[in-house]
């Protein structure tokens, strides 16, 4: 399995392993939580930008990509907005190799942390972020963009329902 940055002609598969992985979320008892990707202008046009910035890497193997983490930078820390691998490769190390990857991305850059929003029943969601080095913040710690980001979240989700965590991250990251 090869981790690379992508290329815009990956954007289909891109897609495509976004909204696969997003069905996990509507098996019970995580279909409430109101996930579900579908393709749109929007997300090609988000996607697009992260490969051009690149902060969008894939996982590739002999049949292709079945893997993607994204992310967006804000000043010292990277916005890990998106980590999906196609169901038929989960449970392999790709999520956490993408992640590994993009960590190094983020540091080579000089960011200083990596973070993340995400859920906290699911377990491919936060107990997998923290068996990966990321810790639960609390909020206080928030960065502006990051209390932004908060906000809309309320207004999305059921906010008990979320946590934001980070990793610190080094030059050798």
């Amino acid at each position: 399995m090869e981790c690379r940055p992508a290329r815009a002609s990956d954007l289909d598969r891109i897609i495509e392993t976004d909204i696969a992985a997003s069905q996990l979320y509507a098996a019970a008892p995580y279909d409430t939580l109101g996930i579900a990707a579908s393709r749109s202008p929007e997300l090609e046009a988000f996607y697009l930008a992260r490969i051009a910035e690149g902060l969008c890497l894939v996982a590739e193997g002999g049949n292709g990509v079945c893997g993607f983490a994204a992310g967006i930078a804000h000043g010292a820390d990277l916005f890990l907005c998106e980590v999906n691998v196609m169901p038929d490769h989960q449970k392999r190390g790709i999520g956490t190799m993408l992640i590994d990857r993009l960590c190094q991305v983020a540091a080579g850059s000089g960011m200083t942390r990596v973070v993340l929003s995400t859920f906290t029943r699911p377990p491919w969601n936060a107990p997998f972020y923290r068996r990966i080095g990321f810790a639960d913040m609390a909020r206080k710690d928030y960065a502006g963009w990051m209390e932004r980001l908060y906000e809309f979240e309320c207004r999305r989700f059921d906010i008990s329902t979320r946590v934001f965590m980070s990793r610190p991250l080094s030059r050798t990251a």
